[in-house]
Formats: C-alpha cells, sequence, structure tokens
C-alpha cells in the first residue's frame, strides 16, 4: 500500500506543477530604451554632480559721450577696455553747427558740486551743475559763438587743472558703445569715460 500511495502522491505534484506553468503568466520583458534624437541632451540629477554651467548675464548697450575730439575720445576708449568685453566707437550724425559750448562731465567721485565749487574759485564765471536730463551731474562751462572762442575758454579751464571739452551744438558726434551686465551705475561710468551722457542703446548697427 505504502508504495502506492507514494506513486498517487507523486502524480498529484506532477500534475499541480504542469498546471501552474500553465498558468503562470510570463514575465514581460523589459521596454526597448527609446533612443534619443540628436542634440538633445540626456537628463541628469543633480545628485550625480559634475559641472553645471552658470546662466550667462543678460547684456545692454549704451552710449557715452559726446566727445569733442579725438585725443578725449582715445582717453575715454581706452578707459572702456577695462569695463566692458567689446567697445564700439559709433557717430552720430547731425544738422550744421551752431554754437559751440564748454562743459565737465561728472568727477570720478560723483561730487559734481564740489568740482563747480573749485572752478568758481579758481575764477571762472558762468559755471552751472546740470541737475536735470541727460547730462545730470556735468558742469556746463558756457556757450561759445564760434568755436575758436570756445576752444580758448577750454584751453584756459584745462591749464588751471579742470577737465573740459568743447562740444559743438549740432554736427556730427563721436561715441563709445559699450554692452554692459544688469544695472549699471551709469553716473559713475560717465565719471570713468569723462561722458557728459550715457544712452541706451542698440547693439548692433
Amino acid at each position: 500500500m505504502l508504495p502506492r500511495a507514494l506513486l498517487v502522491l507523486l502524480a498529484v505534484m506532477n500534475l499541480a506543477v504542469a498546471l501552474w506553468w500553465m498558468t503562470h503568466a510570463a514575465v514581460p520583458a523589459p521596454a526597448p530604451v527609446q533612443a534619443r534624437p540628436a542634440g538633445v541632451p540626456a537628463l541628469r540629477l543633480l545628485s550625480e554632480g559634475g559641472p553645471v554651467e552658470a546662466p550667462r548675464p543678460q547684456l545692454r548697450c549704451y552710449r557715452f559721450g559726446p566727445y569733442g575730439d579725438t585725443a578725449a575720445l582715445e582717453a575715454a576708449r581706452d578707459a572702456a577696455t577695462d569695463i566692458a568685453p567689446r567697445v564700439d566707437t559709433i557717430t552720430i550724425p547731425g544738422p550744421a553747427p551752431t554754437a559751440w559750448r564748454v562743459a565737465a562731465a561728472p568727477p570720478a567721485d560723483g561730487d559734481t558740486a564740489a568740482l563747480a565749487t573749485r572752478i568758481v574759485a579758481a575764477g571762472f564765471g558762468d559755471t552751472i551743475v546740470v541737475a536735470e536730463g541727460p547730462e545730470t551731474g556735468s558742469v556746463a562751462l558756457g556757450r561759445f559763438s564760434t568755436a575758436e572762442a570756445a576752444e580758448r575758454h577750454r584751453a584756459a579751464l584745462q591749464a588751471a587743472g579742470f577737465g573740459a571739452q568743447v562740444h559743438p551744438v549740432g554736427g556730427n558726434t563721436e561715441w563709445l558703445r559699450l554692452p554692459l551686465p544688469g544695472a549699471p551705475d551709469l553716473l559713475g561710468l560717465r565719471g570713468a569715460l569723462a561722458a557728459l551722457q550715457a544712452l541706451p542703446t542698440d547693439c548692433d548697427g
């Protein structure tokens, strides 16, 4: 009896194994990895490390000037090379000059009132601190009907140690165009570049 019982038990076990294999669902094969289109970078977790490129600062262009003579323009251009990644010289056309004025750009320390006080103390009249508009912070030093008269006044100011330029009222004007990041200190840059104005402008053209 015992051998027969063992045979029956083995038969039942074999039948149970056969039924399990027949009813067991096959494990699905892993889905194929989709190929990444050309030019699309792979995703990477921050925890994977590796260098992360910092975003580049947005640059805006400004034109500084005008400059009354070649020497002032070149001196400003030399100073600008330490401030901006690119420096362009641009010419703004205008009608024939009708007058000539003498002016001093904002001082490097930003104290225009002190500059004007020193100029007056040196014996120069007709001195006005510009308090509004695009030339705020500069010092107006006179307006003349001829370029020669304006140049004589400028030379006297420079001989006394004051930086001043002659600017035609009208005519072509020379400027420097600089691309600058963020919100630059335009008044301080005008002082560094001896510029009466700093105006937003296109970066091309």
